[in-house]
């Protein structure tokens, strides 16, 4: 890691509380040792909210960012990029995009009843977030362009959401490397 990457590292780390600097640096080591790159774009007195990104050059995407405002009494954020993740998701994902779909947050993809493929029309792949409303309804939103954001992230959730950032690197290996 480089001096700079290093300091971005320190730099997101003063600002999460304490009793979430574990959790969240034992996901950050997980998004480097699969070769993404902590930045920080923009100089950090010009933003409120502080937002960190875990980038590849390589793929040109991003699969991981955190962020936190020194100004509210909320837990530090976290967005990760998860689509690749086998559908149905865990709890954990499964909330974090019916909240997404809810709030009308990103691009929503078309929709789709029962088993099939189907083409985005941004990516012309199936780069895009499922979710299965109660009356069995699946709606898709984007994930070529935008990251999900999960909530209060706990040490319980750390291996799982490991595992979710190794599968959506994995996609992007091969993906790109066709």
């Amino acid at each position: 890691m480089t001096e700079k990457q290093q300091q971005a590292i320190d730099i997101i780390f003063s600002k999460i509380p304490d009793e979430y600097k574990e959790s969240y640096r034992e996901i950050a080591e997980c998004a480097i040792s699969l070769g993404y790159i902590p930045s920080i774009k923009g100089s950090k007195q010009q933003f409120a909210i502080f937002n960190k990104a875990f980038s590849k050059a390589k793929t040109n995407r991003t699969i991981l960012k955190f962020e936190t405002d020194p100004k509210q009494k909320n837990p530090p954020g976290m967005l990760i990029r998860y689509f690749a993740n086998e559908f149905p998701y865990s709890p954990l994902f499964t909330k974090a995009i019916e909240n997404r779909i809810n709030a009308g947050w990103g691009s929503p993809c078309q929709k789709i009843t029962g088993v099939g493929d189907w083409v985005c029309g941004d990516c012309g792949s199936t780069h895009a977030y499922r979710y299965a409303k109660p009356d069995g309804e699946i709606v898709v939103s984007c994930g070529y362009m935008s990251l999900v954001f999960l909530p209060y992230v706990k040490a319980e959730n750390v291996a799982e959401i490991k595992d979710a950032l190794v599968k959506q690197a994995d996609f992007y290996a091969e993906y790109f490397n066709k």
